[in-house]
């Protein structure tokens, strides 16, 4: 829960920051996204990842934390990859990067 909130926050963070918008805090970051409609797609993801992260760290009571097995399905597809998409609009990518790692040549002596 907690690694999907962050992976929210380090999204937003990058819309924000694309718009000139620099933010310090959690505080500051969620006035932002709450003070403007061009962020209320953000917005409704993003807090949903919040709670959820607060819930699982701070409320002792286990029947109020989502089960391990509901995570993908409860967490990661219905508010991460939605904040993932709106944010890829509001960057303006085509498509998301692909990211690709490169096999270490060990043959070369340079690396």
């Amino acid at each position: 829960m907690t690694a999907a909130f962050y992976a929210g926050v380090h999204i937003v963070t990058a819309v924000l920051a694309k718009d000139g918008k620099s933010v310090s805090s959690h505080t500051e970051r969620d006035a932002i996204l709450q003070q403007s409609n061009s962020y209320r797609e953000l917005w409704t993801h993003y807090y949903q990842l919040k709670d959820l992260s607060l819930t699982a760290r701070y409320v002792a009571d286990q029947k109020q934390w989502v089960a391990y097995e509901s995570i993908d399905s409860h967490v990661i597809r219905r508010y991460l990859y939605p904040l993932e998409k709106s944010a890829i609009r509001a960057l303006c990518i085509d498509t998301p990067p692909r990211i690709t790692l490169q096999q270490k040549d060990e043959s070369d002596p340079s690396d």
